[in-house]
């Protein structure tokens, strides 16, 4: 009896002993599941809502049409006017590989993008992978997805194209360095250097890589050979960018172009920051009552304790109100100044420093670097969840009746707020991108690339027009000014400029090249140019093109036709 009783507590053994790694195994193939599957539902949620909606006329399809070049065989410089890089350009071709009508392949790339540096970022804040995320966590990423994007149009462009390789570089990089992993450290560096060759604002990303390999380095006589092959390896994207430019013959063109380009510091971004002064008197408060209820030495008690939670409350408050007003609402740049102050605070009452805190304060400087909207808002989203982790990940123990109430309360609280934003934000994008939020059915069959487009009534009409003088006046050459370039890759418009878009800023001391085009066009004729009457800034450099044409001229739609057989 004592043998049997033995032998079957053996075989027990024996199943637990093999149950265990199978269990283990399926707990590992459904996390793995999971952490798949709801990046793409949020992939697919932001696609769904906003991915339809709105034509960001005119620089909405200028890059999509610098890729069209580029596919056609031309050089960027060269063949093309570009004040930056071409990085982008070259990134975009894939958009035209994807079998959906352009426009939407765009918008699925750009969709993609937008949450992959969301939840980057998100990773970087948390210091945790996704598959250890809670539910809390989840939704604060979820909702940071759609404030970042927020009002700006979903479309191939510069800005977000950094992002993305600046957040999933600083990902690989740190996760390289922390587990002592050469290629992943490479990796890093490498799409760190990416973002440069995307857009020239984002040279200090590299040097943020190469900073965070030396502080992680140990042995200070290392330092030296790590930095500098650091270094070398972030340069390879722009090297190897600048050595195909140059041996197509496009290296003059690409020196000139940059060094003629307007300049941009973010002193745009200081006097707008300065100006929003009237915020300052409520981050001013919360910072002194965060630095007196944080102050080192003092005595713990209840008093203490409520006033600990009230600041953090007044201030997760404060931006939970910031992200949820609609209208004319900065919330990058008020946003940038709580960070600024609770990186402060951390370093004045904590002692402690907040590496990843400068890094997002770097970050969203570099994506404010703009001619045009000197904001950071294509990061507000993570900007606040870097602020909400911020003021919480320390605060004060409850006990262990109040963690189970208080719990439930702050994964209840933190899905709806998140629920709230996201409702808003998405509410507010419809809103201003499609006036009247009315499909306008005959634009796919205008330019199928246009199939699923949701558009304000004004912008379906330019489009319109477009298509009504090309079929009246069928020539070789047709380009619209100043714009919209969206009508180029979407109509497989064969554009006689070397621009898609007669913008003054991407034009320093191009004008002339542009005056000569439209001379030699006139020469050789078979073309349509149609110019919108109300040319705004680029009215200068449009009349100069003008001169140069003498077809013959009339009224078609909104346009005035040139055209020569």
């Amino acid at each position: 009896m004592t043998a049997l009783v033995l032998e079957r507590a053996g075989d027990a053994t024996v199943y637990e002993s093999i149950a265990q790694p199978v269990r283990r195994r399926s707990r590992r193939v459904i996390d793995g599941a999971w952490v798949c599957a709801w990046p793409a539902l949020l992939v697919a949620s932001v696609y769904a809502w906003v991915g339809g909606t709105g034509l960001s006329s005119p620089d909405d399809g200028f890059i999509l049409a610098q890729s069209r070049r580029i596919l056609a065989g031309q050089i960027p410089h060269r063949d093309f006017i570009s004040p930056r890089p071409a990085g982008s350009a070259l990134l975009h071709t894939i958009d035209f590989l994807i079998p959906l009508p352009l426009l939407q392949a765009s918008r699925l790339v750009s969709a993609i993008e937008v949450v992959a540096y969301t939840l980057a970022f998100a990773r970087l804040t948390y210091r945790k992978p996704l598959r250890s995320w809670s539910t809390v966590q989840i939704a604060g990423a979820a909702a940071a997805v759609f404030v970042n994007l927020h009002s700006f149009p979903l479309m191939a462009w510069h800005t977000i194209d950094g992002l993305f390789f600046v957040a999933v570089g600083l990902v690989a990089l740190r996760d390289g360095l922390e587990r002592d992993r050469r290629r992943r450290v490479w990796a890093g560096l490498v799409l760190l250097g990416c973002a440069v060759v995307v857009k020239q604002s984002f040279a200090a990303a590299p040097i943020i890589g190469i900073a965070m390999v030396w502080a992680h380095q140990r042995d200070s006589t290392d330092r030296s050979m790590t930095v500098l092959r650091s270094f070398g390896v972030a340069a390879i994207p722009g090297a190897a960018y600048c050595v195909m430019v140059t041996l197509a013959g496009g290296l003059g063109a690409m020196v000139s172009q940059m060094i003629n380009a307007q300049p941009t510091f973010g002193s745009s971004l200081i006097t707008i920051l300065w100006r929003g002064r009237a915020a300052a008197p409520v981050l001013v408060g919360c910072a002194a009552l965060m630095c007196w209820v944080d102050a080192r030495g003092g005595r713990e008690g209840p008093a203490r304790t409520v006033a600990r939670w009230s600041a953090r409350v007044g201030l997760s408050a404060l931006v939970l109100g910031v992200l949820l007003v609609t209208g004319n609402n900065p919330r990058g740049r008020t946003l940038l100044l709580v960070l600024v102050v609770v990186v402060v605070w951390e370093r004045t009452t904590q002692n402690r420093a907040d590496p990843f805190g400068l890094v997002m304060i770097g970050v969203a400087w570099m994506s404010a670097l703009s001619w045009g909207y000197p904001t950071p808002r294509l990061v507000a989203g993570s900007i606040a969840l870097v602020i909400v982790h911020r003021l919480w990940r320390d605060a004060p123990k409850l006990s262990e009746r109040w963690l189970m109430i208080g719990g439930r309360l702050v994964v209840a609280l933190s899905v709806v707020a998140s629920a709230a934003v996201v409702t808003t934000t998405v509410h507010e994008r419809v809103a201003l991108h499609a006036v009247g939020s009315s499909r306008d059915a005959t634009l796919g069959r205008v330019a199928p690339d246009l199939r699923g487009l949701r558009t304000d009534a004004n912008t379906a009409a330019l489009i319109h027009d477009v298509a009504t003088c090309r079929a009246r006046y069928p020539e070789h050459w047709t380009a619209v000014l100043p714009g919209p370039a969206i009508v180029y890759p979407v109509m497989k418009l064969a554009n006689p400029f070397s621009v898609d878009w007669v913008y003054p800023l991407e034009l320093h001391g191009s004008a002339d090249r542009l005056v000569a085009e439209a001379r030699a066009l006139d020469r050789g004729g078979h073309y349509l140019v149609l110019v919108v009457p109300d040319a705004g800034v680029a009215r200068p450099i449009v009349d100069r093109m003008l001169a140069e044409l003498n077809g013959t001229r009339e009224h078609c739609g909104r346009f005035v036709a040139i055209h020569a057989r």
